[in-house]
């Protein structure tokens, strides 16, 4: 499972939203809540949230790219 620790901001690529920069605000066991840095959520009924956004993501679904900082 990916490991990741509020106040870092990561480069994820998720299943389901796409592409993004977000930074980290809380962490549960399943759930991550962070703010999105760059990109823009995709949504199968097109785009969503984008910079400066809150956006929530199952961990599980989420490959981390890169860590920022």
């Amino acid at each position: 499972m990916t490991h990741y620790e509020i106040g870092k901001t990561y480069e994820i690529m998720h299943a389901r939203k796409g592409y993004l920069t977000v930074c980290v605000e809380r962490v549960t066991e399943d759930w991550i809540d962070a703010t999105i840095v760059e990109g823009t959520e995709k949504r199968m009924s097109g785009y969503g949230a984008g910079p400066g956004e809150t956006l929530r993501f199952r961990a599980s679904l989420t490959t981390i790219v890169k860590e920022i900082s």
